[in-house]
C-alpha cells in the first residue's frame, strides 16, 4: 500500500534513480501507463455475513481521478470488516476447501491469502514514519526547484516564436547578403574590366601623344622653312621693285600694296554710298513723275468738264 503514484515507467525509472542518487530509501512505484489492475469480482459485493462486509476499492473516495487506476491497483479484490475476528473468518474460511480473502480491518490489521497477518495501529504509525520531517523537507525544496525551472522553460517557450521571427530574420538577411556579395562580385568583375580597357585606352593615348609630338615637330619645322622662304621671296621682291619704291618713296613693295588695297577698299565704300544715292534720288524722280501724272490727268478732267 505504501508506494509512488507516476504518469509512466520513464518517470518511475527518473525517481528511483534519484531516490538511489540521494541515498533514500527505496520505494515502490506505480506507472499508470503500463499498470494492470485487477477486475473487481462482483461476488464480494453481494455478501451478506459477516456484516458490514465492503469491497476496499468501493468505499475509498478517491478526488484525484487520475490516479484511480492506482487505487484499484493497490486495493484489487481485497475486503474490509470492522472486527479482526470477522475479517480471520472470512480470510482464512470455516472449513477445508473454502477460497482464501485478502481482508483488512478498520483498525488496519491485515489478513494475506498465505496466512499472513500484519499491521494495526502502531505498525501503521511505524511505517509512516519512514517519511521523517528532514526527507520532506528535501522532497519541498526539490519540488520548489521543479516548478522554477518549469517556469523557465514555459518563459523560453514563449520567447520561442520571437527566436522563430529572428531566425526568419537572419534567413533573409543572410539571402539579401548572399545576393548582395554577389552584385559587388559583378560589380568588381566590371570594374577590372573597365580598369584593363582604360590602362589600353592610356596606352593608345601615349602612343597617338607620340605621334602628335613627331607631328608638331615636322609642323613646327615646316613653318620655319616657310618664314626663311618668305625672307627669301620678300628679299627677291625688294630687289626687284627697288627703284619703283624709290620713285614712289615708300619702304617696300608690300607698303605700295597695302596702301592700295586700302585705297580700293575706300573706292568701293564710296561706290557703294555712290549707288545708294543714286536709288534713292531715282526713286524720288520716278514719284514725283507719278505725281505729275496725276495732277495732269486731273487738269485734264476738269477742262474737259
Amino acid at each position: 500500500m505504501m508506494a509512488v503514484v507516476c504518469d509512466t515507467d520513464e518517470t518511475a525509472r527518473a525517481g528511483i534513480a534519484y531516490l538511489k542518487q540521494r541515498r533514500f530509501a527505496p520505494e515502490n512505484f506505480l506507472p499508470l501507463s503500463v499498470l494492470s489492475t485487477p477486475r473487481i469480482n462482483e461476488r464480494f459485493r453481494q455478501l451478506r455475513e459477516p456484516q458490514d462486509v465492503k469491497v476496499v476499492f468501493d468505499v475509498i473516495r478517491c478526488l484525484n481521478r487520475d490516479v484511480l487506476k492506482a487505487v484499484q491497483f493497490a486495493c484489487g479484490n481485497t475486503l474490509l470488516c470492522k472486527s479482526v475476528e470477522d475479517a480471520r473468518k472470512l480470510a482464512f474460511g470455516n472449513g477445508v476447501g473454502e477460497d482464501h480473502q485478502r481482508v483488512v480491518t478498520l483498525d488496519g490489521t491485515l489478513f494475506e491469502k498465505s496466512g499472513i497477518i500484519s499491521g494495526g495501529g502502531p505498525q501503521l504509525r511505524s511505517r509512516a514514519k519512514k517519511w521523517a520531517e528532514s526527507d520532506l523537507r528535501k522532497l519541498r525544496e526539490r519540488r520548489a526547484l521543479l516548478i522554477a525551472k518549469k517556469k523557465q522553460l514555459q518563459m523560453t517557450q514563449m520567447t520561442e516564436p520571437n527566436l522563430e521571427m529572428k531566425k526568419a530574420s537572419a534567413y533573409n538577411l543572410a539571402g539579401n547578403l548572399e545576393r548582395l556579395q554577389s552584385e559587388l562580385n559583378a560589380k568588381n568583375e566590371m570594374m577590372a574590366e573597365l580598369q584593363r580597357e582604360l590602362e589600353m585606352l592610356n596606352k593608345e593615348l601615349a602612343a597617338t601623344q607620340l605621334k602628335v609630338d613627331s607631328i608638331r615637330e615636322i609642323l613646327e619645322e615646316n613653318n620655319r622653312r616657310i618664314v626663311e622662304v618668305e625672307v627669301t621671296r620678300n628679299g627677291i621682291i625688294d630687289e626687284v621693285f627697288s627703284d619703283f619704291c624709290k620713285r614712289m618713296n615708300i619702304r617696300d613693295i608690300r607698303e605700295y600694296e597695302l596702301r592700295e588695297i586700302h585705297s580700293m577698299v575706300d573706292v568701293r565704300e564710296q561706290f557703294h554710298k555712290f549707288e545708294t544715292e543714286l536709288s534713292r534720288l531715282q526713286n524720288e524722280l520716278d514719284f514725283l513723275n507719278s505725281e505729275d501724272r496725276n495732277c495732269k490727268c486731273i487738269i485734264l478732267f476738269i477742262a474737259m468738264n
